[in-house]
């Protein structure tokens, strides 16, 4: 079976499988190995993607926060023993990332 779109049509393979992975994190859990592939093909998607992770983590490290990346992203937040704290760490994560990927998209 093929993934959405990735015989033609609508946007090609790559958008496709962005899209379910995605999906898989937000309501699965923890699978950002799907992403490879596509920051090793970026120096700048690579660069942000480790930028966000090592300011989010501080973020962590500072507030003491506790939590798990192996569950879905609302219910990693409520399982915090500080939401705020974990809501600001995926939030700058997010920011982060999507900002290097746009700007990465804008360059080519």
């Amino acid at each position: 079976p093929y993934a959405r779109g990735e015989r033609g049509g609508e946007g090609g393979g790559r958008e496709s499988l962005s899209r379910q992975a995605l999906k898989t994190n937000l309501f699965c859990g923890d699978f950002i190995e799907a992403a490879y592939p596509y920051m090793e093909k970026s120096k700048i998607i690579n660069g942000s993607s480790y930028l966000a992770a090592g300011l989010s983590s501080e973020i962590l490290l500072q507030r003491r926060v506790l939590s798990t990346a192996y569950l879905p992203l609302p219910l990693a937040i409520w399982i915090s023993n500080d939401r705020l704290g974990m809501g600001m760490a995926c939030g700058v994560s997010f920011v982060i990332s999507m900002f290097g990927t746009c700007l990465a998209m804008f360059w080519n």
